[in-house]
């Protein structure tokens, strides 16, 4: 699952909760600055296919 589906049904899980919402979308901002920083990026040619396959 990538990590905008994974983002998107957890947020809507805890949309009653603004509080959890704001602390999930700072966690996965977190991981994403790490990956970039670790050199674990996707390129913009395999991003679009991933959403494609959507």
């Amino acid at each position: 699952m990538c990590m905008l589906q994974s983002f998107t049904q957890s947020a809507g899980q805890n949309a009653k909760n603004p509080d959890i919402s704001i602390e999930l979308l700072l966690q996965k901002l977190d991981e994403a600055i790490d990956d970039i920083e670790a050199g674990r990026v996707q390129t913009i040619d395999d991003a679009w296919k991933e959403i494609d396959a959507l």
